[in-house]
């Protein structure tokens, strides 16, 4: 097997601008706050690792290296956690976990998804509800 090519991801960017345009006229908006360019930056992250899990020519070197690196970003990160569970990237992780995959993929998928359902509450109720947002009424 050829080596993959590694696929890294940009956890926040202060570069992120998530204001948008201001009409002719209208009031200037206020600027967006640190953590507001933060949690956009970490939606887009998100965004980004479950476009590539979706991949239909997902090749099973660079799915590991994403798994990995997705692994490397969540651990013991309750907003990363919940911000990739609500991308809807669970039902993919369950779907890699099949035996059609090799073994790496497999795992990391696995550690993935066990994380997940170990982290925070948004993320555990992902996990069981399929990848969908969880109302509150979950923890009732």
């Amino acid at each position: 097997m050829a080596a993959a090519e590694p696929v890294e991801y940009e956890v926040a960017s202060m570069e992120v601008d998530t204001t948008p345009p201001v009409a002719a006229g209208a009031p200037a908006p206020r600027a967006s706050s640190a953590a507001e360019r933060i949690a956009a930056a970490q939606r887009a992250w998100a965004a980004s690792v479950a476009t590539e899990l979706a991949r239909p020519d997902a090749d099973p070197e660079r799915l590991v290296s994403t798994l990995v690196a997705a692994k490397n970003a969540v651990i013991g990160n309750k907003t990363r956690k919940r911000v990739l569970a609500q991308a809807g990237v669970v039902p993919r992780l369950v779907e890699l976990l099949a035996d059609a995959w090799p073994d790496p993929v497999r795992i990391n998928a696995a550690v993935v998804l066990g994380s997940l359902a170990l982290g925070a509450r948004a993320s555990a109720a992902a996990c069981r509800c399929g990848g969908q947002r969880a109302d509150r009424a979950v923890f009732k």
